[in-house]
């Protein structure tokens, strides 16, 4: 994959992504949000076969505002699929809305102009290029001093040109949303929740002359009792990282955290990005293998008498027919098999928002899953 930018003369930045040298997908930037019913929709796609594997090769996207009257989430999904970031703001909707048309434009501003492969270390210099300037343009708003963000970017970045597959998984991360790669049936976290309590963050809040305090319910012995409460910092943020906030500056930081990897590719399977409305009541484990359960799970109607009310995990719902039975019923037609799983990946997000709804999240619930296979 290279990376190319294109300055116009309104100042907008466009980029391509190319191919083996050949131009393919082109991208103008920010994309619109969808209508107001982007909270309870969910957007998937198929990419470009011209696109050299593995790119996703589908993405399932849920926004919901869950218990809550307001939606300070947001989101954002390149033309081609390789890029994807997921955004949960907090004193408003303003910078999380921000960041939506605006990151992605940064990263393309500061990858090379030129038309040439773009390494590893080019995308990483980028990431935090963008991350810096959109933090820095945020704190000038002085009406968003009580505003801030967290954003969480995956990139899947091919390393050789010619399509032959190598390619690297990069992640930069600023505050608690989180991306999690299953990896031969196994979840790996591959970004760093930046909690006031992490000893990194703790340390250098405590440096700055700033505390960090337990707001919850304590055991006889007074320690916290997880799940009851949260870590804040001088009694405000329960979050060490984000972009904007200058009102809690210099203790929280805006500055983001990059991580990379190779990609496994006869092993990873699937990446989900969200906001800790999901992380709050899911843990990394559970959510890699409540979608496996989803994917694996049995297919066909429900029993009759039997409610949906009764069995509100899709993977729960007794059926008449295991998966790999129907699977070997209708073998003969491949169309028939790979409709019903694109079907249920189409409506992953979605199960997940709404699993972490059923299990009491008060939070908005974002989820973008990027699969692979």
């Amino acid at each position: 994959m290279y990376w190319r930018g294109v300055i116009s003369t309104a100042a907008a930045i466009a980029g391509v992504y190319c191919a083996g040298g050949s131009p393919a997908l082109a991208d103008s930037g920010v994309r619109k949000p969808p209508a107001a019913v982007r909270a309870e929709s969910t957007d998937t796609k198929e990419q470009a076969r011209d696109v050299p594997a593995p790119a996703p090769l589908f993405t399932s996207v849920q926004a919901s505002k869950g218990h809550r009257s307001y939606m300070e989430d947001d989101y954002f999904l390149s033309a081609d699929g390789r890029f994807a970031a997921v955004y949960d703001g907090h004193g408003g909707a303003s910078v999380s809305k921000y960041l939506r048309q605006n990151l992605y434009t940064q990263v393309k501003a500061n990858l090379p102009l030129e038309e040439q492969e773009c390494g590893e270390e080019h995308i990483i210099q980028a990431l935090k290029a963008a991350f810096k300037t959109v933090d820095d343009e945020v704190l000038k708003v002085r009406h968003w001093s009580y505003q801030g963000s967290t954003a969480v970017a995956v990139v899947i970045h091919p390393t050789v040109a010619g399509g032959n597959g190598n390619c690297s998984i990069i992640t930069a991360n600023v505050g608690d949303s989180r991306a999690v790669l299953c990896r031969r049936g196994k979840a790996v976290e591959i970004t760093k929740d930046h909690k006031p309590n992490a000893t990194a963050e703790l340390d250098r809040i405590e440096a700055l002359g700033g505390n960090v305090r337990w707001f919850g319910f304590i055991d006889p012995e007074g320690r916290p009792i997880e799940g009851t409460g949260v870590y804040r910092i001088n009694g405000n943020l329960a979050v060490a990282r984000a972009i904007g906030d200058s009102s809690e500056r210099p203790f929280v930081s805006g500055e983001c955290e990059i991580r990379s990897m190779p990609m496994d590719h006869e092993g990873d399977q699937f990446i989900i990005i969200a906001t800790d409305g999901l992380w709050d009541v899911m843990t990394s484990d559970e959510v890699v293998q409540y979608v496996q359960a989803v994917m694996g799970g049995a297919m066909g109607a429900l029993r009759e008498g039997e409610s949906r009310g009764e069995f509100p995990l899709a993977s729960d719902r007794p059926v008449d027919m295991k998966l790999s039975d129907w699977t070997q019923r209708y073998a003969d037609d491949r169309g028939m098999i790979r409709a019903a799983m694109m079907s249920r990946k189409k409506k992953m997000a979605r199960y997940l928002a709404q699993e972490a709804i059923r299990r009491g999240t008060m939070d908005n619930v974002t989820v973008v899953v990027m699969f692979f296979r």
